[in-house]
């Protein structure tokens, strides 16, 4: 016999949401919110109600959990329309699985509920196209409801039907001889999804500290989106790989959502969506999809910079944010087949380019980042260089822009902005006191010690020696907390020597040891330039090309190692 326990939590879970349902607004985010995660809850985990009612109402919580999303990010042409929709698979939800509806009102069936020439578009575009059979039958039982499934019906075209004279508001009167059916709302058709607007963006001061920790955690996020995405290209057939690419970047959606920022979220929404469709087996992990995400992930950095740069001054004005409209429809093409991730061509010469096209063609920042900065520029009246305002903005290093003025042509590489990562989850400057305040509790305890009462008096003496290994041990702690890992600085020399070994066609396999040697913070963050200077240098005129390899009989594929250590007192990389 099954659980129980899990098919009345389950059940449980759906009466929540119809009660939800049934009083929810379009402006309620906070409730919004609750059912999109009862929502995901369902289609995480299902009920002890057999494998194919499992199926059937897994996918339809996830088709609600992306309808509830659409109204929460405003992507929903219509979200009164939207929450009409919602509100009725909810109750073939409840009873799917025996839950009678309320006294007074019938169930509703989404037979002909499809959206008419001016429908919402509630957000569903992946896995939309599949329908989703559930079967009504109120005469039976939930065990006999479980055993009868019918085959899904297309979806109607045009505008839904009216209603009979009597029958409750909502509801569609279902075929005769046969039970009614659920179905998602069509998906939107090729090229009517409207383009995204982008919308100034300003944030409550009382919201400054949540967005400080949005900062924070989403630099954290995108370090392991490019550690993870180097990982994916060297196994790109490894489901779990793929998955620790897509968790990134469902939280970074799922924290910008909840805060407004709404370039953010839909950006990080749309490639998501697009590694979904890898992870599913729909769209081939190749190089072309890995540079896409790349781009996507240096416009994320550039907007993640520019909250950075507003928290040193919050002064209530908007925010600038770099342009992502176009990105956004990029990833909505993809998404709906429209087209494919482009080949990144790394062959492009020509001396007499603009510094911006240069930098966009080597791949060092995307097109939309050096937009955002044009944009700038023209609001400043053209006082500084855009070069000046990428460098400021973190998206390319002195040594980059100097390559791209003089050549204009060679390939260079995005190296992080020193000082990204100014704080361990606490403020640097209360650390340095708490240090201080260690180190004068040290003095003062070695006076103690000293003390002739003390070394007189043998209960006090082991007192005070007790006293003294708990400050050593503080004073040991304290000392720690300053010195983190050199491996997160290693890693990001990852995603330096994948691209700059592409574009000069050469083959190299980064191999990195003592990624847990700790350094005190600031060393750390002065580390990186200097340190991309090494690895390019390696790699540049330390490895030759595949054919020169082979014809000096070595293997096609050069080595750069990357080793920190101690040696005595010293820390040697």
């Amino acid at each position: 016999m099954s659980s129980t326990s899990d098919h009345v939590d389950f059940r449980s879970l759906i009466e929540d949401l119809r009660d939800a349902a049934a009083r929810i607004d379009a402006d309620d985010l906070r409730l919004l919110a609750k059912m999109h995660g009862w929502c995901e809850t369902l289609a995480g985990g299902s009920p002890s109600a057999g494998p194919q009612a499992d199926s059937t109402i897994g996918a339809a919580a996830t088709e609600l959990a992306q309808s509830l999303e659409s109204v929460i990010l405003g992507q929903a042409a219509d979200p009164h329309a939207c929450l009409l929709e919602i509100n009725k698979t909810v109750e073939q939800l409840a009873v799917r699985v025996g839950i009678a509806p309320p006294a007074g009102q019938t169930s509703t069936a989404l037979t002909d509920t499809a959206p008419d020439a001016n429908g919402a578009d509630c957000g569903a575009r992946e896995d939309s196209e599949t329908e989703l059979p559930v079967v009504i039958d109120n005469s039976a039982s939930p065990a006999a409801q479980r055993d009868k499934v019918s085959s899904p019906e297309p979806a109607a075209t045009g505008v839904p039907k009216e209603a009979p004279t009597g029958s409750p508001q909502g509801a569609v009167p279902a075929p005769a001889a046969e039970s009614p059916t659920m179905h998602t709302p069509a998906p939107p058709q090729p090229g009517g999804e409207p383009p995204h607007q982008s919308e100034p963006l300003v944030i409550d001061n009382k919201e400054l500290e949540f967005v400080k920790a949005f900062v924070e955690e989403t630099g954290e996020h995108i370090e392991n989106i490019e550690q993870a995405l180097l990982e994916v290209e060297r196994a790109p057939t490894n489901l779990d790989k793929i998955n620790d690419l897509f968790r990134p970047f469902h939280t970074i959606k799922g924290m910008a959502g909840f805060l407004h920022l709404r370039d953010v979220n839909c950006l990080t929404h749309e490639a998501e969506t697009v590694l979904d469709q890898a992870r599913k087996g729909k769209r081939p992990v190749n190089p072309a999809l890995i540079d896409l995400i790349f781009d996507v992930v240096d416009i994320l950095k550039t907007q993640v910079a520019s909250l950075a740069d507003y928290l040193v001054n919050p002064n209530g004005q908007a925010i600038p944010q770099p342009p992502v409209a176009q990105m956004i429809q990029r990833l909505r093409d993809i998404i709906a087949g429209r087209a494919e991730p482009a080949t990144r061509d790394s062959s492009s010469t020509g001396s007499g380019r603009r510094t911006g096209e240069a930098l966009v063609d080597n791949g060092v920042v995307a097109r939309e980042v050096v937009d955002f900065a044009l944009r700038r520029q023209k609001e400043e009246a053209g006082s500084r260089k855009v070069g000046e305002i990428l460098m400021e903005m973190g998206a390319v290093n002195a040594r980059q822009l100097s390559q791209a003025l003089r050549t204009q042509a060679r390939p260079v590489e995005p190296a992080a902005k020193a000082g990204t990562d100014t704080s361990i989850r606490i403020d640097t400057t209360k650390l340095d006191s708490l240090i201080d305040a260690v180190g004068e509790l040290v003095i003062a305890q070695t006076l103690v010690q000293a003390n002739t009462t003390v070394t007189t008096d043998l209960k006090l003496s082991r007192d005070v020696d007790q006293v003294t290994k708990i400050v050593r041990d503080i004073q040991e702690v304290a000392m720690g907390m300053r010195m983190i890992p050199i491996g997160p600085t290693f890693q990001k020399m990852g995603r330096l020597v994948r691209d700059l070994s592409r574009k000069i066609d050469k083959q190299v396999n980064l191999v990195v040891s003592g990624e847990e040697t700790e350094l005190d913070k600031n060393y750390i963050q002065q580390l990186g330039d200097p340190l991309v200077h090494m690895v390019r240098n390696a790699v540049d005129h330390g490895i030759e090309t595949p054919d020169a390899r082979a014809a000096a009989g070595k293997p096609p594929t050069g080595t750069v190692r990357l080793h920190a250590g101690h040696q005595g007192s010293s820390v040697v990389i």
